[in-house]
């Protein structure tokens, strides 16, 4: 990961809702995402090995498969922006040839592969008694596969955008400066990643800036509100991004690494690369 960015959704709109959409229907953009997520395997399908032993890894393949190096962007978002999510998605892959990751468009829903399993060992082997700590090991193993498979693709792509709108952050009187804070563990989770991961200068730009030199360094669940537990975000590292400065750059007509570099160059995420020449 190179750029933390940041963009509210009222700038999503004003951005999207810029371009002539009559030619493109939801159900266009839904199936162009679903087709995607259709192309993966069953839930389980064929992971069991012998002796009852499950193939973890295998598992969350077919449940969260791994898109390494083929994805530019990694966008966090509240599952309640989806609509103007898919549709941002859409435009920058189908106009400017960036590759967007958005985890409900590939993967399927963690509830999903937990229902499965519960029916498979809990259900079946005691079906007039629910084991409370059999479905906890379960949903242990299922959070595990899909933190570490969010994880990878945040560590994959080389720029986190995160989508604020008052369904993801929230700011809180009750922590000191009224910061920004989630009531979505998902969110946080991806939050405190980009927070600690050491930016990796992309090839592509080392080469565009002639350097030799290098710096190296989750389907989402529907989300319950019932039960609300508020975390702090860090943002002071981001850096902001508006429908401005997007549109600006589809008039320029730039697109794929031309336009990730414009936008990085116009949003600050380059001055890191300064104390390379100094």
């Amino acid at each position: 990961m190179f750029a933390k960015l940041k963009i509210s959704i009222e700038e999503v709109r004003e951005f999207i809702n810029a371009f002539d959409w009559r030619a493109v229907s939801k159900k266009d953009i839904d199936s162009y995402f679903d087709s995607e997520k259709d192309a993966s395997k069953d839930i389980l399908d064929s992971a069991l090995l012998k002796n009852n032993i499950w193939d973890g890894d295998g598992v969350r393949e077919m449940n969260f498969p791994r898109q390494i190096g083929t994805r530019h962007i990694f966008i966090s978002h509240s599952h309640d922006d989806i609509e103007e999510v898919k549709r941002f998605a859409y435009f920058l892959e189908q106009e400017l040839g960036v590759k967007c990751f958005v985890d409900s468009m590939v993967w399927k829903n963690m509830n999903d592969l937990i229902c499965e399993l519960d029916d498979e060992y809990i259900l079946h082997s005691s079906p007039n008694q629910y084991s409370y700590d059999k479905h906890n090991y379960i949903t242990s193993h299922v959070h595990t596969m899909l933190t570490t498979a969010l994880l990878e693709m945040i560590n994959d792509c080389e720029c986190f955008l995160f989508i604020g709108s008052e369904n993801s952050t929230l700011k809180l009187r009750y922590f000191k400066n009224h910061s920004d804070a989630t009531l979505s563990p998902w969110i946080y989770e991806e939050n405190t990643f980009v927070k600690f991961v050491k930016p990796v200068i992309p090839e592509w730009i080392l080469r565009r800036r002639k350097l030799n030199c290098f710096s190296g360094g989750i389907g989402r669940i529907d989300e319950d509100r019932r039960v609300n537990i508020a975390y702090k975000l860090d943002m002071s590292s981001f850096h902001t991004i508006s429908a401005e400065l997007l549109s600006e750059l589809v008039d320029e007509d730039v697109e794929g690494n031309d336009f990730l570099y414009e936008l990085y160059k116009n949003s600050g995420v380059l001055r890191q690369l300064k104390p390379l020449f100094d």
